[in-house]
């Protein structure tokens, strides 16, 4: 290690005035949880601590996903009203007919619970409240990234009955039971 020192000037290390130490690590630490507090992306910092649950991680995701969305919103807004219209205008030779700007949008910042998803699906068509279609199969496909409906196979399907009807007891002839559990008792009359 070595230091180059231009002519004239002089170096010495220097040290604070006090003699407290201070843990610039509990510091750093410090600023690095108010920085993530601000951009509500405190959730990172769940796993560092002895201290978290799942419950609270799963609601400030969330929050953050609604924060990234709006941002992602504005984002957009500004394209759709400022950028888009003026590119077009000033390439309106090419666009000739064009009545319509075109739109930017941003795809969905977070995932769905695909596990409480299904258990809110099964539950309304369970109770009737929902019935499964095209539409509902077309989205729940979506929300899982699943590949779009084909016509290679039937769209509206039951799920199968796996249950088999249950079989009444053959019919046999009892009146020869009581007479057998007459003479096995001794009831009628006779000694044993």
């Amino acid at each position: 290690e070595g230091l180059v020192v231009p002519e004239g000037w002089k170096l010495e290390l220097l040290s604070a005035g006090g003699k407290r130490n201070f843990d610039t690590n509990q510091i750093i630490e410090r600023y690095d949880k108010r920085i993530a507090m601000t951009t509500l992306a405190d959730f990172i910092l769940l796993g560092q601590q002895s201290t978290g649950s799942f419950a609270l991680s799963s609601d400030k995701t969330e929050l953050f996903g609604t924060a990234m969305g709006t941002y992602l919103d504005i984002i957009c807004d500004v394209f759709n009203t400022q950028a888009i219209p003026r590119l077009i205008d000033l390439n309106a030779d090419h666009f000739d007919g064009f009545s319509d700007y075109p739109t930017m949008t941003h795809g969905d910042v977070e995932n769905v619970d695909l596990k409480a998803l299904g258990s809110f699906v099964n539950q309304m068509v369970g109770c009737g409240a929902l019935t499964p279609d095209g539409g509902l199969e077309d989205y729940l496909r979506q929300a899982a990234h699943l590949p779009d409906r084909t016509d290679d196979y039937p769209t509206n399907t039951s799920p199968v009955d796996e249950t088999t009807p249950e079989t009444e007891p053959e019919a046999r002839d009892v009146s020869n039971d009581s007479d057998q559990l007459e003479d096995e008792s001794g009831v009628d009359g006779e000694e044993a």
